[in-house]
């Protein structure tokens, strides 16, 4: 079960990179190259050992949250504003 675990968010992980960190995203979110290569070692590293007993890093994402979570609250929130203005008109 813990192989199962492992292997599903590390399919959740990568699907995540594809999405939205790669380069060639359909939705890339528009992060550095570098943090999107970086991203892309650790996942590789990850992906290496599919027989291991470790779970992946939990702090994966940390570095392109710490980029892009400013930004995307801006928006999000001006998305809200917009929201909210128009249910109340």
């Amino acid at each position: 079960m813990a192989g199962y675990d492992r292997n599903s968010r590390l399919q959740h992980a990568w699907a995540i990179y594809n999405s939205y960190l790669s380069s060639t995203a359909r939705f890339n979110i528009g992060i550095p190259i570098n943090m999107s290569e970086e991203a892309h070692k650790s996942f590789q590293i990850q992906h290496a050992s599919p027989f291991s007993t470790t779970d992946i890093d939990t702090n994966i994402f940390q570095p392109v949250m710490e980029q892009i979570v400013p930004y995307l609250q801006n928006t999000w929130l001006e998305f809200i504003r917009d929201d909210i203005s128009k249910f109340t008109q």
